[in-house]
Protein backbone atom coordinates (compact mmCIF):
# COMPACT_ATOMS: atom_id res chain seq x y z
CA UNK A 1 0.00 0.00 0.00
CA UNK A 2 2.87 2.38 0.80
CA UNK A 3 4.33 2.01 -2.70
CA UNK A 4 0.92 2.81 -4.20
CA UNK A 5 0.72 5.93 -2.02
CA UNK A 6 4.10 7.04 -3.33
CA UNK A 7 3.01 6.36 -6.92
CA UNK A 8 -0.16 8.36 -6.26
CA UNK A 9 1.91 11.36 -5.22
CA UNK A 10 4.19 10.99 -8.24
CA UNK A 11 1.36 10.87 -10.79
CA UNK A 12 -0.26 13.91 -9.17
CA UNK A 13 2.99 15.86 -9.47
CA UNK A 14 3.36 14.79 -13.10
CA UNK A 15 -0.21 15.84 -13.93
CA UNK A 16 0.28 19.14 -12.10
CA UNK A 17 3.37 19.72 -14.24
CA UNK A 18 1.23 19.35 -17.36
CA UNK A 19 -1.36 21.79 -16.04
CA UNK A 20 1.40 24.21 -15.04
CA UNK A 21 2.73 24.15 -18.59
CA UNK A 22 -0.76 24.87 -19.94
CA UNK A 23 -1.27 27.75 -17.51
CA UNK A 24 2.16 29.35 -17.22
CA UNK A 25 3.82 28.50 -20.55
CA UNK A 26 1.04 28.85 -23.13
CA UNK A 27 3.35 29.97 -25.94
CA UNK A 28 6.15 27.48 -25.35
CA UNK A 29 6.79 25.76 -28.67
CA UNK A 30 7.11 22.29 -27.12
CA UNK A 31 4.20 22.56 -24.66
CA UNK A 32 1.73 20.40 -26.57
CA UNK A 33 4.30 17.76 -27.41
CA UNK A 34 5.56 17.52 -23.83
CA UNK A 35 2.03 17.25 -22.48
CA UNK A 36 0.59 14.90 -25.11
CA UNK A 37 3.55 12.66 -25.91
CA UNK A 38 5.34 12.88 -22.59
CA UNK A 39 2.91 13.30 -19.75
CA UNK A 40 -0.34 11.88 -21.17
CA UNK A 41 1.39 8.95 -22.87
CA UNK A 42 3.38 8.28 -19.70
CA UNK A 43 0.23 8.33 -17.56
CA UNK A 44 -1.52 6.10 -20.11
CA UNK A 45 1.28 3.54 -20.09
CA UNK A 46 1.32 3.55 -16.30
CA UNK A 47 -2.45 3.06 -16.35
CA UNK A 48 -2.04 0.01 -18.61
CA UNK A 49 0.59 -1.40 -16.26
CA UNK A 50 -1.70 -0.96 -13.27
CA UNK A 51 -4.52 -2.71 -15.10
CA UNK A 52 -2.79 -5.63 -16.71
CA UNK A 53 0.53 -6.45 -15.10
CA UNK A 54 0.41 -8.69 -12.06
CA UNK A 55 2.29 -7.47 -9.02
CA UNK A 56 2.60 -10.93 -7.51
CA UNK A 57 1.01 -14.36 -7.74
CA UNK A 58 -1.93 -13.33 -5.54
CA UNK A 59 -2.71 -10.13 -7.43
CA UNK A 60 -5.91 -10.28 -9.43
CA UNK A 61 -5.53 -8.98 -12.98
CA UNK A 62 -9.30 -9.11 -13.42
CA UNK A 63 -10.76 -8.20 -10.05
CA UNK A 64 -14.28 -8.84 -8.82
CA UNK A 65 -16.77 -6.13 -9.62
CA UNK A 66 -18.17 -4.52 -12.73
CA UNK A 67 -19.31 -1.26 -14.27
CA UNK A 68 -22.97 -2.30 -14.47
CA UNK A 69 -23.97 -1.00 -11.04
CA UNK A 70 -22.72 1.38 -8.39
CA UNK A 71 -22.12 -1.59 -6.11
CA UNK A 72 -20.05 -3.26 -8.85
CA UNK A 73 -17.90 -0.16 -9.29
CA UNK A 74 -17.49 0.13 -5.52
CA UNK A 75 -16.27 -3.47 -5.46
CA UNK A 76 -13.69 -2.67 -8.15
CA UNK A 77 -12.37 0.37 -6.31
CA UNK A 78 -12.05 -1.34 -2.92
CA UNK A 79 -8.71 -2.54 -4.23
CA UNK A 80 -6.16 0.33 -3.79
CA UNK A 81 -4.41 -0.58 -7.04
CA UNK A 82 -7.67 -0.32 -8.97
CA UNK A 83 -8.45 2.95 -7.25
CA UNK A 84 -5.06 4.31 -8.32
CA UNK A 85 -5.64 3.16 -11.89
CA UNK A 86 -8.99 4.97 -11.91
CA UNK A 87 -7.30 8.11 -10.60
CA UNK A 88 -4.59 7.93 -13.29
CA UNK A 89 -7.37 7.55 -15.86
CA UNK A 90 -8.93 10.80 -14.62
CA UNK A 91 -5.60 12.63 -14.61
CA UNK A 92 -4.76 11.63 -18.18
CA UNK A 93 -8.22 12.25 -19.56
CA UNK A 94 -8.65 15.65 -17.89
CA UNK A 95 -5.25 16.76 -19.15
CA UNK A 96 -6.23 15.76 -22.70
CA UNK A 97 -9.41 17.79 -22.23
CA UNK A 98 -7.26 20.73 -21.13
CA UNK A 99 -5.25 20.51 -24.35
CA UNK A 100 -8.50 20.39 -26.34
CA UNK A 101 -9.80 23.48 -24.52
CA UNK A 102 -6.52 25.30 -25.23
CA UNK A 103 -6.67 24.54 -28.95
CA UNK A 104 -10.34 25.38 -29.35
CA UNK A 105 -10.09 28.57 -27.29
CA UNK A 106 -6.96 29.76 -29.09
CA UNK A 107 -8.56 29.05 -32.46
CA UNK A 108 -11.58 31.12 -31.42
CA UNK A 109 -9.39 33.97 -30.18
CA UNK A 110 -10.28 33.47 -26.51
CA UNK A 111 -7.52 35.04 -24.43
CA UNK A 112 -5.25 32.86 -22.36
CA UNK A 113 -6.40 34.77 -19.28
CA UNK A 114 -9.96 33.47 -19.89
CA UNK A 115 -8.68 29.94 -20.49
CA UNK A 116 -6.99 29.70 -17.08
CA UNK A 117 -10.21 29.28 -15.02
CA UNK A 118 -11.28 26.55 -17.47
CA UNK A 119 -7.95 24.77 -16.95
CA UNK A 120 -8.11 25.03 -13.17
CA UNK A 121 -11.68 23.77 -13.00
CA UNK A 122 -10.96 20.96 -15.47
CA UNK A 123 -7.98 19.90 -13.34
CA UNK A 124 -10.00 19.95 -10.13
CA UNK A 125 -13.54 19.14 -11.28
CA UNK A 126 -13.23 17.77 -14.83
CA UNK A 127 -16.56 18.42 -16.55
CA UNK A 128 -17.13 21.70 -14.68
CA UNK A 129 -14.12 23.24 -16.43
CA UNK A 130 -15.39 22.04 -19.78
CA UNK A 131 -18.83 23.49 -19.06
CA UNK A 132 -17.22 26.83 -18.21
CA UNK A 133 -15.34 26.70 -21.51
CA UNK A 134 -18.58 25.97 -23.39
CA UNK A 135 -20.29 28.85 -21.57
CA UNK A 136 -17.49 31.26 -22.52
CA UNK A 137 -17.63 29.94 -26.06
CA UNK A 138 -21.40 30.48 -26.19
CA UNK A 139 -21.20 34.07 -24.98
CA UNK A 140 -18.35 35.00 -27.32
CA UNK A 141 -20.04 33.65 -30.44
Amino acid sequence: MKSLSILYKIVNIIAALGWSILIFMPNWHFADSVIKYGIVVGLSLFYICLLFIKKDINDEVYPKGNFMSLEGVLQLFKNPRNLLSGWVHYLAFDLMLGIYIKHQATEMGISHFMQIPCFLLTFMLGPVGYLLFLTIQLFLN
